[in-house]
């Protein structure tokens, strides 16, 4: 959980940083955090479907169509869930308000800190799912 709080005070920090309205952070949090457990949960599709349980998926409609829908409505209820977990107000205020009583210095490394593990977390997913789809 650390880790999405961190990543949640990255967005909201840099907008403060920057003098920018903070009220756009939570979105952006959000959604860079539906992102990650949108590739999560499509690494794991495509391991189950490597393996073999999922050996065919027939539907009506042409493949690239059922993908489409298929995944908004995975990132969809990602999104929902994110939202619940983090993206209600008393929520994430607290989360906030956690950092907020940071030094400034503290306030900085959270940030670097978060934006260095975001990049880690977003390039070995990304990696995965290249790897798995060439293999």
């Amino acid at each position: 959980m650390k880790f999405f709080h961190d990543l949640i005070f990255t967005q909201y920090y840099e907008l403060k940083q920057k003098g920018r309205p903070v009220e756009a952070s939570k979105r952006t949090a959000l959604i860079m955090v539906s992102v990650i457990f949108f590739l999560i949960a499509l690494d794991a599709l495509l391991i189950v479907y490597k393996i073999g349980i999922i050996s065919s998926l027939n539907t009506p409609m042409s493949g690239r169509a059922a993908g489409k829908i298929f995944g908004l409505l995975i990132f969809g209820a990602l999104y929902g869930l994110v939202y619940f977990l983090f993206g209600q107000k008393e929520k994430y205020q607290s989360i906030i308000d956690s950092y907020e009583k940071l030094s400034d210095e503290d306030q900085k490394q959270t940030f670097k800190k978060g934006m260095k593990n975001f990049g880690y977390v977003f390039g070995g997913l990304l990696f995965l799912l290249v790897v798995l789809m060439v293999f």
